[in-house]
């Protein structure tokens, strides 16, 4: 988040405005933005992945760190929690863990 500050105050961006934009005012093509991402991948020595991850990441945190789930869902522009939940939340071994020993220690 302190990037992405700093980012839009060095490009003066406001709340009107795309954060990534061509010219502040439409924004950066899809495929521009996929390319960039996999060449960042390429340069940290992370395994190739669709940017599309990036969403399914987000809800998953999302939902990790105790946010309303129906807030998530209008956000990625589902008409239900059930679409959410099940296409885009991914419980991680360690929360699945987590879960289990509250259970037991209950």
């Amino acid at each position: 988040m302190k990037l992405i500050k700093e980012y839009i105050d060095l490009n003066n961006i406001d709340g009107n405005n795309f954060l990534f934009s061509a010219d502040k005012i439409n924004p950066i093509d899809v495929r521009s933005m996929q390319k960039g991402f996999a060449s960042i991948l390429k340069i940290v020595g992370i395994r190739k992945v669709k940017f599309h991850i990036l969403r399914h990441t987000f809800a998953t945190t999302w939902v990790n760190l105790g946010f309303n789930i129906k807030a998530l869902s209008e956000l990625l522009g589902h008409s239900d929690i059930t679409t959410t939940l099940s296409l885009y939340v991914h419980p991680s071994a360690e929360t699945k863990r987590e879960m289990i020993n509250k259970l037991y220690v209950a």
